[in-house]
């Protein structure tokens, strides 16, 4: 079952499976980069930015914005937080693109509960694009690790889709829709920008609570399990594809 503002605008397309509600130089070719996986290393809160010795990778201690293609950012090291999104500053939050208001990722992944991304709602724009590290047809954007069966998580930030995933929130293991266990609620306060993509979310099990606007031309698909806390829009969604109920 999935709970829907009155006046949602937009049409329901019910499956069989019901639900709440993805240069040459000379001779020598250059070789596609390949995106970075970059891990959140402090406990307790801290500030994303591109200037803070906050993470652990290969290419050092500070995030590497980087649009192509974008890196994997891993929560789940130490005691969970508060991650504060810093503004756009050349020096320290030196963002991919001067206009934008946060970081680009290929995907974020969750290995443990607590977190909250972006210090209050609309603290910052996350911006979603495809790398190399997604497994499967596309990938995923947000995962939830199989291992996360209670807590929660909040993400407060916005989100823009800049490219194509299999699902915007899922689990690590894309054979299935668990994306957490019974017990768990993963919360998004912030906008979500399908860009004009599909925009598949495996809720499973858990509940999935999302306040803020879904808009964009994409269509949206919500996979649950009916067993379960259902699957929650609680605004007054803007987005122009169909939605479907798998």
């Amino acid at each position: 079952m999935i709970k829907l503002p009155l006046f949602q605008s937009c049409r329901l397309n019910f499956a069989k499976r019901a639900v709440i509600l993805t240069a040459a130089c000379g001779s020598i070719l250059a070789l596609p980069s390949r995106a970075e996986t970059e891990t959140w290393d402090i406990s307790g809160n801290g500030t994303w930015d591109t200037s803070t010795a906050n993470w652990s990778a290969s290419s050092g201690s500070t995030w590497v914005d980087a649009t192509s293609p974008p890196n994997d950012a891993v929560f789940g090291t130490g005691t969970a937080g508060t991650i504060t999104i810093a503004s756009y500053n050349a020096s320290t939050a030196a963002w991919a693109n001067a206009g934008q208001g946060g970081p680009s990722v290929d995907s974020i992944d969750f290995n443990q509960a607590g977190y909250t991304i972006g210090s209050s709602t609309g603290n910052g724009t996350i911006y979603l694009g495809a790398g190399t590290n997604n497994p499967g047809a596309g990938g995923a954007a947000i995962y939830i690790a199989n291992t996360i069966t209670t807590g929660a998580i909040t993400i407060n930030s916005n989100l823009v889709e800049t490219a194509l995933s299999s699902f915007l929130f899922s689990n690590r293991n894309l054979t299935s829709d668990t994306g957490g266990g019974s017990g768990f609620t993963l919360t998004d306060n912030g906008t979500i920008n399908t860009g004009g993509f599909a925009t598949n979310i495996a809720a499973g099990q858990s509940s999935y609570i999302f306040n803020g606007v879904i808009s964009g031309s994409g269509a949206v698909s919500i996979f649950t399990d009916t067993s379960f806390p259902p699957t929650q829009l609680n605004a007054l969604n803007t987005f122009t594809g169909a939605m479907t109920i798998n």
